[in-house]
């Protein structure tokens, strides 16, 4: 290949610092240098960095290897060296040089820290550089590598949106007058574990890093090649990630500026989104990142190289290296600086030349729910010296390389020890890095810090959350994985909440072989039947059968370790793939067991309570509480909690071993006896009162939606009237030896789930509180727990926890916004009816609406949704109906509620709010009349909302109701009251009329309005001439339709005259009606043949929108992005298709960067723009590219239709119909005659139900068909097609031939030839003459657009007449 000239830039990650992880990046760049000397044939280890690379940019850690690379010169062998040295100086005591064996030093403040740190750097620069090393200015690096340009970035405390880059040569942007001392210092000053650094004149400034907020150069060096290499080529990009896998964590947030938190929360998400971004310049763009590194706090440099070197031999990886190196070596001119980080024409639907580790799929695990809780706890383990036989055959299954049987069944009565056998084995296997998740239902487990995952939290662990748990941590161990599933819920969102065993087959099975096979991924699932209990029974079924099914289907490498109590209704399979173990409680290696852990509590016990004196193991006591324990050690454990604060344990522990019953017998009833004689015991049960509130406290721990810790609890019952904080607390303390997590910031919850069963449903605690009721019907919790929770809401939001902070910010708050909702859908029974009137009528007046802002943060069923008002039906007919929502404040409410709903585009919801208003508004207007005004409006919200919902049909008979009501409001006498209202409905049907293709009905409404508008604006133009405005440019939409151009025109020019003037007078308050306006008078003018006033339109609109975006990018970037697609097409017009094609570029790159953002709000848009940007490819020639951007928009179409079918068919049937004709382009015939048939299909649907409106595109459809039918040789299929299409045009000219005849004409032409080609040539000479007739009527009208039209049309008559 022949050099070029072509830039190579390297761009380097910031890591944690702390770890050696971060040399991955100098295996990464030593093994590039190699490949490179091999290929230019130069000696080993004789090549620099700086003298490969035209530019380094680095940050943080990464910034350190760039000045090791940089300004000093080293070699990767050397900088390894170096960063060893330097590691160890820092963070290391006692000359240790790993992190795994205990030298980090736990106890460093970040004032040490930071005098290591420039200890450090100073020794360094100093070493490499000599004694003016220190001294040595940014400016004058340029002299030490002339050919590379060096920078590192970091960011000030007072502007962290972006970083400031310390630059080591000349630009034309300012950098700090800085030396290279301090922009080390400056960029590893990171937040977690160094104070902030401070420098500069004459105002100094506070840097704090660079890696927090913006962890990835790749924009920066983007930005920075841009400036320095214009009018350049860029050969190749080289990133290199460092290997970190988590976020950073602030300890303590408040040391820290507020946006600092923030930008910290969202370091990878940005990270990510900047790879991305620049992701479609494929072929300039490669990015590596070691995967699969140890942890960071167990990794030395000695574990990173293998890591390093295993990644880097990956065929796809060493692949990607090879083309490279090809690159460095050659130096082509790939692309020019000028178009990096935006979108290229062709080159959206390429895959990143990359390993796909990080990408914009890599976020989409966030949408699925974890359940923090369920992860194993190594305090939980087996006692030391037991279980050893069964633990040893385990571990022995879970390391074998060999054929093994990929599950194997634990199982084991309750209460035999399962659970610490499970902890064991994910304590051990997490030891050895095999564990891929494990899954606990048992309480007691560890929490874990999730903020690396971004998923949503959901603490309790259920069946709902197994699979998507196991999902997110398999994610984080393996990010191939990660992307892989990632990539499927950007197709299929809703996999994320569906089903687990469709989770299962459809979101976890496909991808595990993405899994690295160098590694095993154990699988722990603990307590399998209450997994199979406490859910949906179907959904149990449906799991147990597939995953039982599915166990061949696994890779070698992906095992499953799981308990179980016996499972009656769903036998252990006897499967190779399965291996059963049961736990049998008679046999002599138990008995050894249980022998050392009955005489460890009682050691234990003694320890705690020297009122209990210990027997010897031999000891008739220790014996009798061993037997009685039946080899089941939890009620060994009971014992033990109940004792250890007793006055007379040996007195109450002989009451135990006196109990009917033994483990070996009856160990249910042996539970349930001690259980008893425990709460006996702490509790004096005689009196009344005292059982009374026993049993509220255990209804609010049954209620409970999730566990929740005692601190946290006792905060949401802070000030209740039904059961005090100080009254639950003073209980549970004396239930504390069944409680878990009393002393702790831990959940509070049951020592075992045989507990709650005991409380839930055992007739013995029925007995114990006599004459109260059982608790079986927990509606007391939940009625307390509900008014608690309207207390918390109204006293913290919505001004004590932001939404960026919640929901970590207040646990409390954070439980009740989720809850409330499941706690009132649980009081079913009428006795709370009355009770609930009068908090809910508070609620609802005060704290409701700001309850919606955290709504949407939480995913949870809203009020009014159907799934509630089904369920909770007996009390929505109570309350709901009779009271509070028939009160006039409350319904006055509900249109807040909609607004919210459609600000957040939520449209069921909004639909729902409204249809609930207008129901009540009706009731309220029937027996006062002056209610009727807010009835029509309410109409009016919800036919918006069904619009939306592309329920077009049932919007129409909506607006039609609200006309009626309007109008027998607006007789003479009170008709100036009303008209104003009458008019803006109107309008509203106007639109409606037109969705259905009733074009002169819709014409005569918005007529209507307008002459309402011009009475209005005659009387008072200051008020009215801007809804005069719009109601002109809506007319002259109307009268387009209809084929009434002149007039058309003529009402758009008066509406941009009105705009003018109301934009001049109110300082651009107009600019944007205005400026739509205009692009609105430019479609028509290209329609009347007049493309250069057509184009001066469009661009004075796309010139305005420009301004717009200047002041309030985030209000009218979209409005622009729309303009630019009216402005690409007017330029194709004229036939300036490079600037056509740069400006629908430039909409394309807008709407993406939208859409990023607001998925739901713009991908539609996208779709449209890219359909668009397809187009102008196709006029341009380059078919192959038109054809994958059109796959693109078809693909994108494809998604909005599953999500909103109704509003979205259309849109891709025209996706489909230009797909079909590019794929023609190209020579793929059969595939586009098969997505032309796709369209049709879709037409013909479409049709039934709205033919009015779908009737004319089927039309275009069908003539497409018929020519892709008779490219295929299917004559006579293609002669019935353009028939058909005739057929309808003939049809739609007689409604509106001024927008038809054109069509027509060009339907009967290809008739001509079909009929022609089937040797019926007096018919195909008829149809040829009527086609020449039309087009000299048409001719005469617009000679610009048809003239040619009608030359080619006599030409092929005058071939039919030969």
């Amino acid at each position: 290949m022949e050099e070029s000239d072509g830039k190579l830039l390297l761009s380097l990650d910031a890591g944690w610092l702390e770890s050696p992880n971060i040399i991955s990046q100098l295996y990464v760049i030593d093994d590039v240098l190699h490949m490179y000397e091999f290929d230019k044939e130069l000696p080993d280890n004789s090549v620099r960095a700086y003298e490969v690379f035209d530019m380094i940019i680095g940050t943080g850690s990464g910034g350190l290897l760039a000045v090791m690379l940089g300004p000093l010169k080293m070699t990767t062998r050397e900088a390894l060296s170096a960063f060893h040295t330097f590691h160890q100086s820092v963070f290391t005591s006692h000359g240790s040089s790993t992190l795994a064996d205990s030298g980090l030093d736990p106890t460093p403040t970040p004032q040490v820290l930071g005098e290591r740190l420039l200890s450090a750097i100073q020794h360094l620069l100093e070493q490499c550089l000599g004694d003016k090393g220190l001294l040595l200015k940014l400016k004058d690096i340029e002299k030490l590598i002339p050919g590379c340009k060096f920078a590192v970035t970091a960011m000030t405390s007072a502007h962290l949106a972006s970083p400031t880059v310390f630059r080591g040569y000349r630009s034309r942007k300012s950098s700090p007058d800085a030396t290279l001392f301090d922009a080390l210092r400056a960029t590893l000053a990171n937040a977690r574990l160094f104070p902030p650094v401070t420098f500069g004149t004459p105002i100094p400034s506070t840097y704090i890093g660079a890696d927090s907020g913006h962890p990835n150069p790749i924009e920066t060096i983007v930005q920075e090649a841009g400036s320095m290499f214009r009018n350049k080529s860029i050969a190749t990009i080289l990133s290199i990630g460092s290997g970190r896998h988590e976020t950073i964590a602030v300890d303590s947030p408040g040391d820290y500026p507020e946006a600092m938190v923030k930008l910290i929360s969202s370091a990878q998400t940005e990270s990510e989104r900047a790879i991305s971004r620049f992701s479609h310049h494929s072929e300039a763009y490669y990015r590596f990142e070691v995967d699969e590194l140890p942890p960071h706090s167990a990794s030395s440099q000695e574990s990173v190289e293998p890591s390093s070197r295993a990644y880097l031999a990956r065929e796809n990886v060493n692949q990607q290296l090879n083309e490279l190196v090809s690159l460095m070596c050659s130096r082509p001119s790939t692309i020019m600086v000028e178009e990096l980080g935006r979108p290229k024409a062709g080159g959206l639907a390429k895959e990143v030349k990359h390993i796909p580790i990080v990408n914009s799929m890599y976020d989409n695990l966030k949408m699925l729910s974890y359940a923090e809780r369920a992860s194993f706890n190594p305090d939980l383990v087996c006692l030391e010296g037991t279980r050893r036989h069964i633990l040893d055959l385990i571990f022995e299954w879970m390391v074998d390389q060999g054929a093994k049987p990929s599950v194997l069944w634990l199982e084991g009565a309750f209460g035999s020890g399962k659970s610490y056998i499970a902890h064991s084995v994910a304590v051990e296997a997490d030891r050895r890095k095999i564990l891929g998740s494990s899954f606990f239902m048992t309480p007691g487990t560890n929490t874990r810090d999730l903020a690396d995952r971004g998923t949503t939290i959901n603490e309790h662990a259920s069946l709902k959350n197994i699979v998507t748990s196991l999902i997110v941590d398999l994610g984080g161990l393996s990010q191939r994985f990660r992307w892989a599933v990632g990539e499927i819920l950007e197709q299929r969102p809703r996999l994320a909440t569906a089903a687990p065993s469709i989770q299962l087959t459809e979101l976890l099975f496909p991808y595990l072989p993405s899994l690295s096979h160098e590694r095993i991924f154990l699988w722990v699932i603990d307590g399998f039947d209450e997994l199979m209990r406490y859910t949906d029974r179907d959904a149990a079924e449906g799991f147990f059968n597939t995953l039982f099914a599915s166990f061949h289907l696994f890779p070698s490498n992906f095992i499953i370790f799981i308990t179980s109590r016996p499972l009656p209704n769903h036998p252990v399979p006897q499967i190779s793939a399965l291996r059963h173990l049961v736990l049998d409680l008679s046999s002599p290696e138990n008995g050894h067991d249980l022998d050392i852990i009955s005489y460890a509590e009682l050691t234990r016990l003694a320890a705690s309570n020297r009122a209990f004196s210990a027997p010897s193991a031999e000891h008739e006591l220790s014996v009798a509480f061993r037997n009685k324990a039946g080899g089941h050690p939890l009620w060994l454990r009971v014992v033990r909690e109940h004792l250890l604060s007793s006055l007379t344990p040996n007195e109450e522990l002989q009451e135990l071993l006196d109990l009917d019953g033994t483990g070996s017998s009856d160990y249910s009833q042996l539970m349930t006896s001690t259980y008893s004689q425990v709460i006996i015991r702490s509790i004096d049960l005689s009196n009344t009162k005292n059982r009374k509130t026993l049993r509220h406290v255990i209804l609010i721990l049954l209620a409970l939606q999730r566990p929740l810790s005692l601190s946290v609890l006792l905060e949401i019952l802070d000030g209740s009237d039904e059961l005090p904080s100080t009254t639950f607390r003073a209980v549970t303390s004396h239930l504390r030896p069944l409680l878990l997590g009393f002393d702790s910031t831990e959940p509070l919850e049951f020592i075992h789930l045989s507990l709650r069963d005991f409380f839930a449903s055992s007739p013995s605690f029925s007995e114990l509180i006599q004459e109260v009721p059982a608790p079986r019907d927990l509606a007391p919790g939940h009625f307390t727990l509900l008014l608690c929770a309207f207390r918390v809401m109204e006293k913290h939001i919505p001004s004590e926890v932001s939404l960026e902070e919640y929901p970590r910010g207040h646990p409390p708050l954070a439980y009740v916004i989720a809850s409330w909702p499941n706690h009132l859908i649980n009081l079913t029974s009428k006795t709370y009816s009355s009770r609930l009137i009068a908090p809910l009528s508070h609620f609802f007046d005060g704290s409701f609406i700001a309850w919606l802002d955290y709504h949407p943060q939480i995913g949870l069923p809203f009020l009014f949704t159907e799934e509630f008002l089904e369920q909770a039906k007996p009390l929505s007919e109570n309350i709901w109906d009779e009271r509070i929502l028939t009160s006039r404040r409350t319904v006055q409410k509900l249109d807040q509620i909609r607004q919210r709903f459609q600000e957040l585009r939520c449209f069921n919801d909004w639909v729902l709010c409204s249809s609930l208003a207008v129901e009540l508004w009706r009731t309220h207007a029937h027996s006062d009349p002056n209610d009727q005004p807010r009835l029509y409006t309410a109409l009016n919200h919800k036919a918006r909302g069904l619009d939306e919902l592309g329920m077009h049909g049932d919007a129409l008979a909506v607006s039609d109701e609200a006309v009626a009501i309007c109008r027998s409001l607006t007789q003479p006498k009170i008709q100036q009251k009303h008209s104003y209202d009458l008019a803006e409905i109107l309008t509203g049907l106007c639109k409606r009329l037109a969705d259905a293709g009733r074009h002169t009905e819709s014409l005569a409404a918005i007529d209507e309005a307008l002459s309402i508008y011009r009475q209005l604006a005659q009387e008072r133009p200051k008020v009215f001439d801007a809804d005069l405005a719009g109601a002109l440019t809506n007319i002259s939409i109307s009268l387009s339709s209809v084929g009434r151009r002149a007039e058309s025109l003529s009402a758009i020019d008066e509406a941009i005259s009105l705009y003018r003037l109301l934009d001049y007078e109110h300082q651009k308050v107009f600019q944007d009606s205005l400026a739509l306006s205009l692009t609105i008078s430019s479609n028509y003018l290209s329609d009347a043949g007049r493309h250069a006033e057509s184009l001066a339109a469009s661009e004075e609109a796309v010139s305005l929108y420009d301004q717009l975006v200047q002041e309030r990018p985030d209000v009218f970037e979209a409005e622009l992005a729309g303009s630019l697609i009216n402005f690409s097409m007017r330029l194709t017009k004229v036939e300036r298709h490079e600037e056509s094609l740069a400006a629908i570029e430039e909409s394309v790159s807008l709407f993406l960067h939208l859409a990023q953002e607001r998925p739901n709000v713009f991908e539609a848009d996208l779709a449209l723009s890219l359909s668009n940007l397809s187009n102008r490819l196709s006029d341009a020639g380059e078919h192959s590219e038109a054809l994958a951007v059109v796959e693109e928009a078809v693909a994108l179409r494809r998604k909005l239709v599953q999500e909103r079918p109704n509003v979205f068919e259309a849109d891709l049937a025209i996706s489909l119909t230009s797909f079909s004709g590019l794929l023609s382009n190209v020579g793929r015939h059969g595939e586009s005659l098969a997505i032309i048939d796709e369209a049709v299909s879709m037409y013909r649907l479409l049709v039934q139900s709205r033919p009015n409106l779908f009737e004319a595109d089927l039309s275009v459809s069908l003539h497409n068909f018929s020519n892709r039918l008779a490219y295929a040789g299917r004559h006579p299929e293609a002669l019935t097609a353009v028939e058909e299409a005739v057929t309808l045009r003939r049809k739609l000219v007689q409604e509106r031939p001024n927008v038809f005849e054109g069509k027509l004409a060009r339907s009967l032409n290809s008739l001509a030839v079909r009929l022609s080609k089937a040797g019926r040539h007096a018919e195909a000479l008829a149809a040829a003459q009527e086609a020449v007739s039309l087009y000299q009527q048409l001719a005469q009208e617009q000679p610009t657009i048809y003239q040619q039209r009608l030359e080619n049309a006599t030409a092929r008559l005058t071939q039919l007449q030969l």
